[in-house]
Order: C-alpha cells, then sequence, then structure tokens
C-alpha cells in the first residue's frame, strides 16, 4: 500500500507531499531523562545487520538550511539529539514508486525522538528551526569517499521544495 499524498503548493503543483517515500524508516528512540540529565539513545545493532563505518555530527545554526545531497551506495542514518531539525527528503529514483515525492519530518528531542533511516540515491536537505542551533548526529555504513555523493543548490533546475 502506498502512503497517503498530498499536494504541495507552489510553482510545481505536480510534486507531492508524501508521509513516507519507500524505503524510508523511522525507529523509534529511548530517553532516559531526570533531574539530573538525559541519555538519548541513538543507535542499536540488535539484529547485527548494519555495520557502522562512521558517525558524525553536523551543527547547523538557527535557520540555517543545508543541502541537497544524495548517497549513491550507503543509507544514512539521522538522529537529533539537540535542537529541532526540519529534513525534507525527495525521491529520484527510477524504479521507486514514490519516485517525484517529498517528504517532510520535524526531528528533535522534544518533540519526534526518533532515528531517520535514508536508503541509498534519496536527495535530502535540511534546516535548523531552533533558536541558537541544532545538532544532527549522522551514522554511515561508509567512510566519506569522493564521487559516493551527490551535492545540487537548493535553488536548483532538477526539483524545487518551498521552505517557507
Amino acid at each position: 500500500m502506498l502512503p497517503r499524498l498530498r499536494t504541495l503548493s507552489g510553482r510545481n503543483k505536480e510534486k507531492r507531499l508524501m508521509d513516507m517515500i519507500d524505503g524510508v524508516k523511522i525507529i523509534p528512540l529511548k530517553q532516559i531523562v531526570d533531574n539530573r540529565g538525559a541519555v538519548y539513545h541513538a543507535f542499536r545493532n540488535e539484529n547485527h545487520d548494519v555495520n557502522v563505518e562512521e558517525v558524525y555530527i553536523s551543527r547547523v545554526n538557527a535557520g540555517v538550511t543545508k543541502g541537497w545531497k544524495q548517497h549513491l551506495q550507503t543509507w544514512q542514518r539521522f538522529v537529533v539529539p539537540y535542537g529541532t531539525m526540519e529534513i525534507v527528503l525527495h525521491d529520484e529514483r527510477e524504479d521507486s514508486p514514490t519516485k517525484g515525492a517529498f517528504q517532510k519530518i520535524v526531528l528533535g528531542p522534544e518533540d519526534n525522538y526518533v532515528r531517520l533511516e535514508l536508503p541509498p540515491k534519496i536527495w535530502y536537505a535540511f534546516k535548523s528551526l531552533s533558536d541558537d542551533y541544532a545538532l544532527m548526529i549522522n551514522i554511515s555504513e561508509m567512510i566519506h569517499v569522493d564521487g559516493e555523493s551527490n551535492n545540487i543548490p537548493l535553488e536548483n533546475d532538477l526539483f524545487h521544495y518551498d521552505w517557507k
């Protein structure tokens, strides 16, 4: 069953905004919070099916949008332990049932503490919705290799997303 579709407003009304792009996973994460502080879980390889090679943290200042990026071979796993981040996905995979769709998800420890997992070839961009900055953990199966990913400007000729 395909996810529910909504019309995307703006100049590209033929594009679709979806609840879930094919292959994207959202994994609820545990938080342990008390008066001393908190522990935020980010990743557990319980099934031993992921070979994590690199983990890094991106700091995105208030109101800044970064992207678009697409990894060709590796899955991306995003967790936002501090601040709030709007992440927009776009599917341009030729063989995908959700080709042409956009998906938006807001991540952060207060309201939606989850791990967002993206299969290869999904375009993504993200914006800090925080007053100061947001931190995003990226858990990858590959160490960075030149040529494994594509980058295009936010404003481009391939597709359009209205960040307003």
